[in-house]
């Protein structure tokens, strides 16, 4: 069977952590599943992996001695696809692509060059694009994402691909009477903020707010 490696930064209960967690189940039956990631926590637990390797200095932003431990990584396990799954990680992922060949695919959970790069914002927006051309596929998670990719960052369109995050659909229920209910379900650390939403909710009355998730304070 093929093998391929899914890299993310934490591993930590997250959007990104519960996509990777959901497309290895997914692929299970067709694919050896490696999980590569800075540190040991709620995802590195999952028995859907064929292989678990943590490499602390992931959460750096750049560091030779990570890029090194990853090659080695791809290269005794012969992954031959690298999927990277929040930023850092996918920086690691795609300077790797230097040392030793594989397809490489990033998936963005939205821009952090964007919308965390502060007044560097423009400078991680180059670094963003540059790193594109070492990319086979952009995947992105959102048209939005893709608008931003594309006029923002300046990635090419045929790099990208857009699939939405979906759940199942309910099944209708017509025999109760509709309220006003919002639910965020989400990672309660930076740069979420949930409370701006729980702002707004405490000022209409007709509605009610549950909040479902977890993180490190």
């Amino acid at each position: 069977m093929k093998n391929v490696g899914f890299i993310v930064t934490k591993s930590e209960i997250g959007g990104a952590q519960t996509w990777v967690n959901e497309i290895s189940n997914l692929i299970k039956e067709e694919c050896n599943i490696f999980l590569i990631t800075s540190e040991e926590g709620w995802l590195t637990h999952k028995d859907v992996f064929a292989g678990v390797f943590v490499i602390p200095g992931i959460k750096k932003y750049f560091d030779f001695l990570t890029l090194f431990k990853l090659r080695k990584i791809l290269k005794e396990n012969n992954i031959s696809t690298l999927i990277a799954s929040s930023a850092n990680a996918g920086v690691y992922a795609r300077l790797v692509r230097l040392l030793v060949d594989f397809k490489c695919i990033y998936v963005s959970h939205g821009w952090s060059c964007l919308y965390n790069g502060g007044r560097l914002k423009s400078i991680f927006c180059i670094v963003e694009k540059y790193l594109s051309l070492l990319t086979d596929v952009i995947w992105c998670v959102s048209k939005s994402d893709e608008k931003k990719a594309i006029e923002n960052i300046g990635i090419k369109e045929p790099k990208i691909i857009t699939v939405s995050n979906s759940v199942p659909q309910m099944p209708r229920c017509n025999n109760k009477q509709l309220q006003y209910k919002v639910l965020f379900v989400g990672r309660l650390t930076h740069p979420k903020r949930p409370e701006l939403l729980a702002n707004v909710i405490s000022k209409k009355p007709q509605y009610s707010l549950h909040i479902v998730g977890g993180g490190k304070g």
